[in-house]
């Protein structure tokens, strides 16, 4: 619907794009407030979303863990992938974004608090086994110690042949992986997100 001067009015607009809106505003928002902790100052693009998600195997036991959900781009990808939301979790340390994700995604489980702390959430909530972490937090932006520590504690909670999977806007490696025992895995790039992106699955070596 248009006004009588010929603007467009918010009546006018879709569910689906109002909800947009409204991540965009708050994903932009976390970024004014922590721009070394959120991965872009945009979500990421379906393409990437899919790119990261197909790294993935659903079918595998364990659960699936998602750092930093942000407005559930990758969240909504992993769904579509097939991951069971009752053993997908979802870590996010901003409120208003976590508070967000439960609002758009009623079925996984989106946890308020963060990376540093997931040992303790993963026993409060009961996760054991964990098939794969998928890392939205911008490592090589965080302070070296605090992302050494996200990626060890991550590693530390992944079966043998779990993956953690990062992506990145670098032509390289996200994650200086002979530091922390595992191996790349797995490499997918795509040219239809802003900037291009490649994500990338690390396994422990000898896994498939």
């Amino acid at each position: 619907m248009s006004s009588t001067d010929g603007s467009t009015t918010t009546a006018s607009r879709s569910p689906a794009a109002a909800e947009k809106g409204v991540g965009v505003g708050l994903f932009f928002a976390s970024y004014l407030k922590n721009p070394l902790k959120v991965a872009s100052i945009v979500p990421s693009s379906r393409s990437l979303s899919r790119l990261v998600a197909s790294h993935v195997d659903p079918a595998k036991p364990g659960w699936v863990i998602e750092l930093g959900g942000g407005t559930g781009p990758i969240t909504t990808a992993l769904l579509e992938r097939g991951v069971a939301p009752k053993r997908f979790m979802v870590l996010e340390r901003d409120p208003a974004m976590a508070q967000f994700l439960r609002d758009k995604f009623p079925d996984p489980v989106i946890v308020e608090g963060d990376a540093l702390d997931m040992k303790a959430i993963f026993e409060r909530e009961g996760v054991t086994q964990v098939n794969a972490v998928v890392c939205g937090l911008p490592l090589i932006s965080l302070p070296r110690e605090i992302g050494d520590q996200i990626v060890q504690l991550s590693l530390e909670s992944m079966a043998k042949d779990g993956r953690f999977i990062q992506y990145t806007y670098s032509l390289f490696s996200p994650l200086q992986y002979e530091r922390f025992g595992v191996v790349p895995v797995s490499v997918k790039r795509t040219l239809f997100n802003v900037p291009p992106a490649a994500a990338w699955a690390y396994g422990f070596p000898g896994t498939k």
